[in-house]
């Protein structure tokens, strides 16, 4: 799997990808949705703690491996 840069192509709504920025080396899992509140398409966090990020905050993305089968 290889990273997709943001600028070329976002994930299909509601689809849970990786995430990551240019300057990071970690990743978190997110999701991209319309805020219920704002209407404004945004980042969401699969750890529900976290607060929505707008859509610039994540530069890359890729979707999420399979599984291990052993």
């Amino acid at each position: 799997m290889e990273w997709i840069p943001c600028s070329k192509q976002m994930p299909a709504e509601g689809e849970y990808v990786i995430v990551a920025t240019d300057d990071t080396t970690w990743v978190e899992t997110h999701f991209v949705e319309d805020d219920m509140i704002s209407g404004e398409r945004m980042w969401f966090s699969a750890n529900a703690d976290a607060d929505p990020r707008s859509l610039n905050a994540f530069t890359h993305w890729m979707k999420i491996p399979a599984p291990p089968t052993e």
